[in-house]
């Protein structure tokens, strides 16, 4: 279960004493799960019904249809080949994904002990940004084709509420998750280096391929 030696897969007893614990997000747990899951809640009522009803104004469904392929590749597949192969949760053997944010994702690519590289970084970046962008100009396309100054008042505040769905679970994203999170590759990951360092001294394989880089 544990074939790289990486202590978040090890015995829980190993967090004894430790001076990581409570300090990084580095044993799954169920209640991180849980919170994860709730950062896209607000974003699966009011930013999905927005898309539909877009879809149904403008009866073009191919906006919707793109997004949703995209968001399928990206979290089945593209993630996983630019972030999830160089976290230390990936390490752990098995063919589904044991974390707190991609939980039971297939592992279609081989643990990367490694930092990502420039092109993964951007190419990460990007995908966010399509995540986060991409939603809101399909409701406004939608907006474009409504009349009535009611109809387009209560839609404009659906475009609004959805807007603030991304950037509030990209807001709580990064101040709950990326400063305790092990995955020191992602470009958003804002563990301090003092901690980073120690989480990597606990951990001869990722030290090794960290430093190798150095």
């Amino acid at each position: 279960m544990n074939p790289f030696g990486i202590c978040t897969w090890g015995d829980e007893a190993e967090c004894e004493g430790c001076e990581l614990r409570g300090r990084l997000n580095c044993r799954w747990s169920r209640e991180a799960l849980l919170a994860f899951i709730a950062l896209i809640i607000p974003f699966a009522v009011v930013g999905v019904p927005g898309m539909y009803v877009a879809g149904v104004v403008t009866r073009q469904w191919l906006p919707q249809a793109g997004f949703a392929a995209f968001i399928f590749v990206f979290f089945t597949a593209l993630e996983a080949r630019l972030l999830c192969r160089h976290c230390p949760f990936y390490a752990r053997t098995g063919f589904f994904i044991r974390c707190y944010a991609n939980h039971g994702l297939p592992k279609l690519w081989g643990f990367q002990p490694e930092p990502a590289n420039r092109w993964e970084k951007g190419a990460l970046v990007l995908c966010f940004a399509v995540i986060g962008v991409a939603p809101v100009l399909i409701e406004l396309n939608g907006l474009a084709y409504l009349h009535g100054y009611m109809a387009r008042l209560a839609y404009s505040g659906l475009i609004i509420a959805t807007f603030f769905a991304i950037v509030s679970g990209f807001a709580r994203l990064g101040l709950k998750f990326c400063p305790r999170c092990v995955n020191f590759s992602c470009p958003f990951n804002m563990v301090s280096r003092e901690l980073r360092e120690k989480f990597l001294d606990r951990n001869p394989v990722l030290r090794a391929a960290w430093s190798s880089l150095d």
